[in-house]
């Protein structure tokens, strides 16, 4: 992103405040704070301009003129819909969900169908987070349906992105593709680039869950091309962070940590809080992965700091969990518990079973380490039960090795046998998973080499069809070249006809002079010969006489 592009975007931010302190009226400060609130990307700032636009909508909702009133209905809507997509961005499911249901109230009083889709959009997008698919298929659909039923195109490609999201996290690639592929082409035929990140984004996502790490590298890089031409710096940066994922699962780790460093430095110029926080906490992986656990040990405070002070509840349990596993590879199992039963106090408060098994299992390996197996046992039963409720075959194997090595410390070579078994199963069942993502992988391969076969047929079609108009031109430019050569040569002909004829004109007018000049010649002489008739006449008068 270019220093320009940051002065032209803050100098629209300025120029929108300005406005604001402008003596117009109620309706179009409203309107200029909404703009303000998608312009401004700082949580904090953009939340406090929403409180004012919610403030202000209310005071108009109540106005006598009927126009008005409307108009902030419509805005008490929009307001509560932003402030429930800000608490799910924190974590805060059930403040959330009750903005969302009161905006969807409101829109759905007025009629207002795009609002009503947005919201339910928006919804879907909370309970698809928290893993209700059910509930999020339901919301995706309704907000699809209603937005077949408006003009707006681009509410619909998001619709049909977020539900292809879904399709393909519950691993039904075929749906979820075609999902895709009507996205990208609507946002395509509205020319709609940030659609078109949206779709290449999640597409190089899929790429990259199947293994398939080029074509994910490439969309990705994609995705960071069309977010510089549009000037989203938050698609730049998480565009970054995700071609960092990219490097560092590749092993590449001194490229993933200049890539995270450049989505921090983004992130900052945005004030994107939570986005910071993400991107403090992937260095610290970094340095966790180089061994260098005080710098690691450092970014991951950071990060916990950050997300504690903007309450970011689904983050703080992962920074905790971190920065325990940290003091355990530093030796230090005290504070390492400490961590771990806090974020598994926060992670079960808010629901997140699968942090909650994570941590468990972490508590269940402090205590191992501490050689306390009874207590080290019981976290680690409580973990694979949790586990085998949720059904992650990651986790239950993990808990399956964690009571392999209780039961083997305890003497119960017995119970340690039977967990070895199970960790073997769901180890394997793993390896089966890594074969089925190849499957996925060659579906998606199939489908995208089909479309471009088709592009490709349809470009050999255009392309014949070139071939033959330029063919045709060549052959209606060579008859023309033809027929203009036999209008000249016609016309030098006829030009050499008409100057021989001329000619011999000439010369018979020539011959012919000369004959009337012989002939007048010959005539002065013979009568210049013969006697004139006055002077025969004399004569026979005087013969008469």
């Amino acid at each position: 992103m270019s220093l320009l592009s940051f002065i032209n975007n803050a100098q629209n931010i300025d120029s929108l405040k300005l406005e604001l302190k402008k003596p117009v009226n109620d309706t179009t400060k409203l309107n200029t704070l909404f703009i303000l609130i998608e312009s401004i990307e700082d949580e904090e700032v953009w939340t406090l301009y929403n409180d004012t636009a919610l403030t202000l909508a209310e005071k108009l909702s109540k106005n006598s003129n009927p126009k008005i009133a409307l108009r902030g209905k419509k805005g008490i809507a929009a307001a509560f819909n932003s402030k429930g997509f800000f608490y799910s961005d924190i974590g805060s499911v059930e403040k959330a969900l009750e903005c969302y249901q009161k905006s969807l109230k409101i829109s759905e009083e007025i009629n207002d169908l795009e609002e009503v889709a947005f919201t339910f959009n928006n919804i879907g997008g909370l309970y698809a987070e928290h893993g209700n698919a059910k509930k999020a298929f339901y919301y995706f659909e309704q907000s699809i349906a209603t937005w077949e039923k408006t003009s707006n195109k681009n509410g619909l490609a998001i619709g049909l992105n977020s539900i292809a999201s879904l399709y393909i996290n519950q691993g039904d690639i075929s749906n979820g593709i075609k999902c895709y592929k009507r996205s990208l082409k609507i946002s395509e035929e509205i020319n709609d680039k940030l659609g078109i990140v949206r779709c290449l984004n999640n597409l190089a996502y899929t790429y990259q869950d199947v293994g398939d790490i080029q074509t994910s590298l490439e969309l990705y890089s994609k995705c960071l091309k069309l977010s510089e031409e549009i000037n989203d710096k938050r698609g730049m940066a998480f565009a970054i962070t995700n071609i960092a994922s990219i490097y560092k699962n590749n092993g590449d780790i001194n490229k993933a940590l200049d890539y995270y460093n450049k989505s921090l430095f983004l992130l900052k110029q945005i004030g994107n809080r939570k986005g910071i926080a993400i991107a403090l906490h992937n260095i610290g992986n970094i340095y966790y992965l180089q061994e260098k656990l005080d710098q690691a040990l450092d970014q991951y405070l950071q990060s916990l700091k950050l997300r504690e002070e903007i309450d970011d509840k689904e983050g703080i349990p992962e920074s905790i969990g971190s920065i325990g596993n940290i003091y355990i590879k530093k030796g230090e199992l005290t504070k390492a518990m400490d961590f771990y039963k806090r974020g598994l106090g926060i992670a079960k408060t808010i629901g997140q079973k699968d942090v909650v098994t994570t941590l468990m299992n972490s508590v269940s390996n402090t205590f191992y380490l501490q050689k306390k197996y009874v207590i080290a046992g019981s976290y680690a039963d409580s973990s694979l039960r949790l586990a085998k409720e949720l059904g992650f075959p990651k986790s239950i194997r993990d808990v399956a090795f964690t009571l392999t090595k209780i039961d083997s410390a305890t003497g119960n070579f017995k119970s340690a046998f039977e967990h070895y078994k199970q960790y073997i199963i769901y180890r394997d069942s793993l390896a089966n998973e890594g074969n089925r993502k190849a499957i996925i992988k060659n579906q998606l391969n199939y489908e995208f080499e089909k479309k471009e076969a088709v592009i490709k047929q349809q470009q050999e079609k255009e392309k014949l069809i070139a071939e033959e108009k330029d063919r045709f031109q060549k052959i209606v430019i060579a008859a023309v070249i033809f027929g203009l050569l036999l209008v000249i040569g016609f016309a030098f002909f006829i030009y050499r006809s008409l100057r021989t004829t001329r000619h011999q004109k000439h010369i018979i007018e020539e011959k012919q002079k000369e004959i009337l000049d012989s002939i007048r010649y010959a005539k002065r002489i013979q009568t210049s010969l013969l006697p004139t008739e006055k002077y025969i006449d004399k004569h026979m008068q005087q013969l008469d006489n």
